[in-house]
């Protein structure tokens, strides 16, 4: 294959908080299935291709990243081409979910996406980016499990997912806050709202594997969230046994989670579905 250089692209990289004090804890047959599950995952639901056009027919299809990679603690994901806005909402949305599901299998991520070139030599399994050394530095400062947006990509992605006004709110997909990070004061940054779809028992399960430091400052993150102004929205009775909606919503597209009156993630009433703007 073709040596290839892929220009101004969104560069996520992410670490597994945690994952060499795994390695000397567990069985390696045991961390084996557990992170061997996460990767089904991951490629079956994050890295792959997502179909979608106005009638349904599926003529709309593209991955959801240009390249991706994962090498032992460290994911790598690249997004398709910027200039449809698409595609910024689809690398955004997938990061999102990659960060949710590790944190429910206890591969909680840290992370920091930039902007930049990238070139690709599949042959040799090369990968170069000017950018990376940033996202490298950037993602060992912080000191809680979560990832931000660098100045460069934040102006990118933000018009790109919401274009002239700015979401925030609890739901949104991105959330202005001030990551905690070494040797410095706090820095606002636009964050991924990865706690939002994760069920709250979820969440107070699993932030006790993280150490200390690194668990007060994600609970403080996740105080941040809960005081944003909640638009969750109401269901009536023909959608039980949800009772609310939590919707993530930019310019080419939406998430939505069900929750029931205890809060907790449920599917909707069989038959349901959505139906695009225009379809007869």
């Amino acid at each position: 294959m073709e040596v290839a250089v892929f220009r101004n692209r969104l560069i996520g990289f992410f670490d597994i908080l945690g994952f060499g004090q795994s390695l000397c804890n567990e069985s390696l047959p045991n961390l084996h299935a557990r992170f061997g599950k996460f990767v089904d995952f991951a490629n079956a639901h994050v890295f792959s291709s997502q179909t979608s056009s106005r009638d349904g027919t599926g003529k709309d299809v593209r991955s959801n990243f240009e390249k991706t990679l994962i090498a032992f603690d460290s994911i790598l994901l690249v997004s398709q081409h910027v200039e449809d806005v698409k595609n910024i909402g689809n690398f955004i949305f997938a990061c999102l979910l990659l960060l949710e599901r590790a944190f429910q299998d206890r591969f909680p991520l840290r992370g920091c996406i930039g902007l930049g070139d990238f070139l690709d030599d599949p042959d040799r399994r090369v990968f170069l980016s000017s950018a990376l050394p940033g996202l490298l530095s950037g993602e060992k400062r912080q000191k809680w499990t979560g990832a931000y947006l660098t100045a460069e990509a934040s102006a990118l992605a933000l018009p790109g997912l919401f274009g002239k006004t700015e979401a925030r709110t609890r739901n949104s997909p991105l959330v202005a806050y001030a990551i905690p990070v070494e040797n410095s004061g706090d820095e606002e940054r636009w964050c991924l709202n990865w706690p939002c779809f994760v069920d709250e028992s979820i969440l107070q399960e699993n932030l006790q594997f993280l150490e200390a430091e690194k668990l007060a400052n994600t609970k403080a993150f996740l105080d941040h969230i809960g005081g944003l102004p909640d638009d969750t929205r109401p269901l009536d009775g023909s959608m039980a046994p949800a009772v609310r909606a939590k919707v993530m919503a930019i310019r080419s597209g939406f998430r939505i989670k069900f929750l029931d009156a205890a809060g907790r993630g449920v599917d909707p009433p069989g038959g349901f579905s959505f139906v695009a703007v225009g379809t007869p």
